[in-house]
């Protein structure tokens, strides 16, 4: 019996190179690559590293990180059934934030090439913006005429106000993952391809 076995091992590592290299990626009827689908970016891994982080990290050490990750920390301090006599809502504060049930930021680093990554930055090799203090300062200044006239007109709301792109940063551009909103259907045509991204 382990010979029979040892030899299926055997036939399947032969065989694996060579299914790899004579893999085709689907195309659509005419010929281009076919990306029609339900595809998710959920995932713990942000676009910036943490300061003095590696790109990458081993599973033990991306385990020892997600330990202290806030949204795992948030899942594991509501886990189990809402105790609705808590008093959380009697001072009917309808601003308060979501609980885990409506968040999705995923459990897990992003797998990038079989290594787990810990920013989608590469370059530069700290995984930080690179923001001069011009841009930061073009940048504040930029934030803070908005705030000042946000709600003017109908012209002067953010196009996430308005729903025309996720507030979350998940409808791009960049595309970026969230804490929710992570699924995108996308749809082909001859002419056409569309991405429909998930919004609340």
């Amino acid at each position: 019996m382990k010979r029979y076995v040892l030899g299926y091992l055997i036939a399947i590592a032969i065989a694996a190179p060579a299914c790899a290299q004579t893999y085709s990626p689907p195309r659509t009827p005419e010929g281009k690559p076919d990306l029609q689908g339900v595809w998710s970016n959920q995932s713990l891994t942000n676009l910036t590293r943490t300061p003095n982080m590696a790109l990458t990290v081993k599973p033990e050490e991306a385990s020892a990180l997600l330990k202290n990750n806030p949204w795992i920390l948030l899942a594991q301090s509501e886990e189990g059934a809402s105790n609705l006599a808590d008093g959380l809502l009697d001072d009917k504060n309808s601003d308060r934030g979501y609980n885990t049930f409506w968040i999705d930021p995923g459990v897990s680093f992003a797998t990038v090439k079989g290594e787990l990554r810990t920013s989608w930055l590469v370059e530069p090799a700290d995984g930080r913006l690179p923001v001069s203090p011009a841009g930061q300062k073009a940048r504040a200044d930029a934030g803070a005429k908005k705030r000042a006239t946000i709600y003017e007109g109908p012209e002067t709301l953010p196009i996430a106000e308005r729903c025309l792109i996720g507030f979350t940063g998940a409808g791009g551009p960049g595309m970026l993952n969230t804490i929710y909103n992570n699924n995108y259907q996308i749809v082909q045509t001859k002419d056409a391809l569309m991405i429909l991204v998930e919004m609340v």
